[in-house]
């Protein structure tokens, strides 16, 4: 059995493979956490678009209803006020043109009831 000598540096003389095979597995273990973490990124953005455009398809069914009935106001309310700022601006960064449309229509629904007062 041969005992190393560790008075000496690892990557001196005889030793020299080993600091060869260490930088590789350090540089491919490097290599496997920079692909997990940019992974991780990557699915949390898929999982947040998808929770938007969900949560937004849920209201697309009751846009035409909104501009003709004051009824529907609460729903688009709902839809608009009680959001979290943090995910509102997600919804409103996913889903543009749905999040646009359906403002539009609670904004009109709530000048009209303005009006009616």
């Amino acid at each position: 059995m041969t005992f190393k000598d560790l008075t000496k540096p690892f990557f001196c003389e005889d030793e020299k493979d080993d600091i060869e095979v260490f930088s590789s597995t350090m540089k491919v273990n490097a290599k496997i956490d920079d692909m997990i973490k940019i992974n991780r990124l990557r699915n949390i953005k898929q999982g947040e678009k998808k929770m938007a455009r969900g949560y937004t398809s849920r209201f697309d069914a009751y846009l035409d209803l909104v501009k003709n009935s004051v009824k529907e106001y609460e729903k688009k309310d709902w839809f608009l006020d009680r959001l979290h700022e943090l995910y509102q601006s997600k919804v409103e960064h996913f889903c543009p043109d749905i999040y646009m449309k359906t403002k539009k229509c609670a904004l009109q629904i709530e000048n009209f009831q303005k009006d009616r007062e």
